[in-house]
């Protein structure tokens, strides 16, 4: 039996209050463009604070005059200035990321407002179960102390956990995580579970889908060929759109790889080696943009290499991808893709 503990019952009414209350979010993702350069893509929102009504006795949420202007990006939440030397622009229009396949599990509702147990001393990290949820074990001072937790919001961008029993959550970028666990979630979800013995091509499609999408290509491929495995007379029906695109989607992201290595190991001065990497380059399977900066890569590559030129990277962050030769080969721009 665990540490038991007196509710504190203040603290937790305040502090689920600043939980609940901290912001008012803004319909839509939006993207923060500060005049330093820095971006960042979420929903931007507002602190506020609450009042309560005395003829009811409830507490409503409203914007605090000197409040923090903020956007919450899932990760994490960044506070930003909105004065006209600092804010460039928050558009709506302009989107650093795509609309991703998410996955959600429903919360099973607060058992208590417990906070979390200071000087506490993790003694197991269990796996999830299928219902995304798992008990950890605290060391306390007095004991010890169970601690619930479940993932409520999974996407290839990020991981949202809520504690049930504490005033507690986490959330993690979805690719610091590790990849067997997120399949092994991923595979126990209702819209992805499948039949034992009956493999779905359109569930393991979509599984792989998200590989792709969190930036695990091998994962993706690897997928994409036991699809293949299993299916040897061709996919189904139901599953061919979602299969050809799979495809499609995972040779560009292969083309990409390539030139973007292509770019470091000739940013590096490795010369040999980037021409060995862009000799990988899938020119039939890539875009055209694609084919373009590869070949401009690799005819610098072999002149650099053949005379050992300086190549040397241009300092701008704005451009990331344009390198500038000297001796008289032409200073193209590449962008990357």
């Amino acid at each position: 039996m665990g540490l038991l503990r007196i509710p504190l019952l203040r603290y937790c009414v305040a502090l689920a209050g600043l939980m609940v209350g901290l912001v008012l979010s803004a319909s839509g993702d939006e993207v923060v463009i500060l005049k330093d350069g820095f971006v960042i893509q979420g929903n931007v929102r507002k602190e506020v604070t609450s009042i309560r009504d005395p003829a009811t006795g409830n507490s409503f949420p409203i914007a605090k005059d000197n409040g923090f202007d903020m956007i919450d990006e899932g990760p994490k939440v960044v506070v930003f200035s909105t004065h006209a030397r600092q804010l460039a622009e928050v558009s709506k229009e302009i989107k650093l990321r795509p609309q991703y396949k998410t996955y959600t599990m429903a919360f099973n509702g607060r058992k208590s407002n417990y906070p979390f147990p200071p000087a506490a001393l993790l003694k197991n990290n269990p796996d999830f179960n299928a219902k995304w949820h798992r008990t950890l074990e605290y060391k306390v001072p007095l004991g010890f102390e169970r601690v619930e937790q479940q993932i409520t919001y999974l996407d290839p961008y990020f991981c949202y956990m809520v504690s049930p029993t504490h005033m507690w959550r986490l959330a993690y970028r979805t690719s610091e995580m590790e990849p067997t666990k997120v399949r092994e979630l991923l595979a126990t979800h209702p819209e992805l579970i499948e039949e034992p013995g009956k493999p779905d091509a359109v569930r393991r499609l979509a599984l792989g889908k998200f590989m792709l999408d969190v930036g695990w290509l091998q994962l993706a491929k690897d997928d994409l060929e036991r699809v293949r495995r299993e299916f040897p007379g061709g996919v189904p029906k139901e599953a061919k759109e979602a299969y050809d695109t799979l495809s499609h989607e995972i040779d560009l992201a292969t083309a990409a790889l390539v030139v973007r290595e292509g770019e470091i190991a000739l940013a590096a001065g490795r010369y040999d080696y980037a021409t060995e990497v862009l000799k990988a380059f899938p020119e039939k399977l890539a875009e055209p943009k694609q084919v373009v900066d590869a070949t401009k890569l690799m005819t610098w590559s072999l002149a650099a290499s053949m005379s050992r030129l300086e190549y040397p990277r241009c300092a701008s962050r704005s451009k990331p991808g344009l390198f500038i030769f000297s001796k008289g080969i032409p200073s193209t721009p590449v962008q990357n893709s």
